[in-house]
């Protein structure tokens, strides 16, 4: 999610007051968002790491992702934005950048 607020709500419907009430809301709920797909990145990687490196477990973490729902390319975006984060100093910056 980005921190571009909505462009489809029309604020002007309700008072000053509400709609900065609204706003604020809307930016918080996307910050949550950025965080959240930064700690699914850091967990995802884990697992990738503890299935990596030993040929019995050779694909397994692919399947075990699909298996609890999640498809291949969200889960190598969401582990790559955290290896992003991770290895960068404007951490802030990048968890406000959308996960496509």
């Amino acid at each position: 999610m980005t921190k571009e607020l909505s462009t489809e709500f029309k604020y002007d419907l309700v008072d000053q007051s509400t709609a900065d009430f609204l706003k604020q809301k809307e930016f918080n709920m996307r910050e949550i968002v950025g965080k959240a797909y930064t700690e699914l990145g850091r967990e995802l990687k884990e697992a990738q790491e503890k299935l990596a490196g030993n040929n019995q477990y050779n694909g397994l973490f692919e399947r075990w992702c699909n298996s609890i729902g999640l498809k291949k390319d969200l889960v190598y975006r969401l582990i790559n934005r955290f290896k992003l984060i991770a290895n960068c100093e404007d951490q802030k910056i990048i968890e406000d950048l959308p996960v496509s």
